[in-house]
């Protein structure tokens, strides 16, 4: 809807809509049933931009270098 907030933020992404322009977005919720009911972790994932942005600018914990080699064992069978 054409609303003041909505402008706002039509402004704020102008600039990132024209660079990725052709990149599709899917934003999917993922659902676990455990035996007390139903729970949605991906509740837990900012979606408003400023939250987002918030998100990405901390530091991030180093990887951890068996974990990558292992994701890539498993990934490729070597």
């Amino acid at each position: 809807s054409d609303t003041p907030r909505n402008r706002a933020l039509k402004e704020k992404i102008a600039p990132a809509l024209a660079r990725f322009g052709g990149i599709g977005v899917r934003i999917e919720d993922d659902y676990l049933v455990t035996p007390t009911g139903v729970e949605r972790p991906s509740a837990l994932v900012p979606r408003e931009i400023d939250a987002l942005e918030r998100l990405l600018s901390q530091p991030r914990a180093p990887r951890d270098p068996s974990v990558t080699a292992r994701y890539m064992r498993d990934r490729t069978g070597r």
